[in-house]
């Protein structure tokens, strides 16, 4: 008799499919998550074609950028710069009304100089400021008494708790790297400029809500964003592991709720455009040394005022010396700033790319599974065949498409899961042929 009910059961390519399908299931929900590095390293080679077809996150003409090169300390004949330079653009800047100006560099204390008495009267000048700290990452580890005092007395005043919702799992941090305290004023706004890469190496993510003792500090780039439309922190909704939510009113001049797709940690995917330094689907750039020598001669003020007026200016150093060139899924030698001009043109675009869920991952496999067993049961296995190269076929289209509907999907996890339950019920079939009828 239990001979008899294992001939029925291998005949049925469904009951077959039904299994291999629970133990894929049963695998992704222990893990707790349908995404690997893999499916992400995949995706770099989407986000490299979409680029190139033109296909990515359009630019908005709201973000320029003023950059020190190899060749800006060549023309200083510093390797840094002194801050009455700085001090020169920002007073250019002043006339050409910006929306903010964002610097990717810390400015630490510094003696009494003229140059930094003239950097600091710029910067009150300057109706918006964005100045960057830098932070420790960390698990559980304890604040000392000067990093509380740094919390307290100057960041309170930059941080805030969102309304919060599900089981939070932000990134904790702490003051590591600060801007030098007379800078810091009611004109100016700081925020944190901290990345994390990914297992691999690779900077995918961007960290939008760092969690300190007192409160969130945002991202410098959110931060801007965020006090340019009158928002403050306790404002926005975080709910944690799927998106942030910027609710539309009267005083922010949104058309419509701003959602942006976050992972357990806060962290957003970065949609990248292109690389900067092309002139086509890329953000404004000049080299600070041609910023001033334009800015000295009355000729163009037109011509700045078009490229720089009422836009946010990031302004860093992209020298191949400089510290913040690391590896991102745009190339090995991608200045981080890059990310965050990326990040904040998503904002003004509204163009954030959204992760599969491990739920609709299994739906899909679902069906899959179904597929398999219907020409499981069909009398020649060469159609059976057939379906399982077209289904990895069809998961690179749908890989693609989905990409450039702004939808991550796990190729890889995916793909490793069919091709599991095709094997099983191959092997299947190839049992059922040699038991005796």
């Amino acid at each position: 008799m239990n001979k008899l009910k294992y001939k029925i059961f291998l005949k049925s390519g469904f009951f077959l499919a039904v299994i291999l399908y629970l133990f894929v299931a049963v695998f992704w929900l222990s893990r707790g998550d349908i995404w690997t590095t893999a499916d992400y390293q995949v995706l770099d080679l989407f986000q490299s074609q979409a680029i190139k077809n033109s296909l990515s996150s359009s630019v908005s003409p709201k973000i320029a950028a003023i950059v020190e090169m190899d060749e800006t300390k060549k023309y200083f004949k510093q390797s840094v710069l002194d801050r009455k330079t700085y001090a020169k653009v920002n007073n250019f800047l002043t006339k050409l009304k910006p929306k903010g100006v964002i610097y990717d560099f810390i400015f630490r204390f510094e003696e009494g100089t003229d140059s930094n008495s003239k950097f600091k009267k710029s910067l009150s000048d300057l109706k918006r400021v964005y100045l960057p700290l830098g932070l420790n990452i960390h698990d559980e580890s304890q604040y000392t008494p000067q990093e509380e005092k740094w919390n307290s007395r100057q960041l309170l005043p930059f941080m805030g708790t969102p309304i919060q919702k599900g089981k939070s799992a932000p990134i904790f941090a702490y003051p590591s790297l600060m801007p030098f305290q007379d800078y810091i004023k009611d004109d100016v706004t700081v925020g944190h400029i901290n990345v994390q890469s990914d297992p691999d190496g690779v900077f995918r993510h961007y960290p939008l809500l760092l969690k300190l003792e007192l409160g969130y500090l945002p991202a410098l780039s959110f931060s801007a964003f965020l006090d340019n439309i009158n928002v403050s922190i306790e404002e926005i909704i975080v709910e944690w592991g799927k998106e942030i939510t910027i609710p539309a009113k009267a005083k922010n001049k949104l058309e419509k709720d701003l959602v942006i797709p976050i992972n357990k940690q806060g962290q957003v995917y970065i949609p990248y455009s292109s690389f900067w330094k092309e002139k086509e689907n890329s953000f404004k750039l000049m080299p600070l040394e041609g910023f001033i020598e334009y800015a000295e001669d009355p000729a163009y003020i037109g011509t700045l005022r078009e490229q720089f007026e009422d836009t946010f200016i990031f302004i860093s150093d992209v020298s191949q010396g400089g510290k913040d060139i690391r590896r991102t899924s745009l190339g090995d030698s991608v200045p981080l700033v890059l990310l965050h001009e990326a990040f904040l043109n998503s904002l003004l675009t509204d163009s954030f790319y959204k992760n599969w869920s491990l739920v609709e991952a299994l739906i899909l496999l679902f069906f899959m599974s179904v597929l398999f067993a219907y020409f499981a049961n069909s009398k020649s296995t060469k159609n059976l065949y057939i379906c399982g190269a077209l289904s990895i076929v069809g998961l690179v289209a749908l890989t693609w498409y989905q990409f450039i509907d702004f939808r991550l999907f796990p190729f890889v996890s995916i793909s490793g899961s069919v091709l599991f339950m095709f094997a099983g019920i191959v092997f299947g079939v190839l049992q059922k042929r040699d038991l005796p009828c």
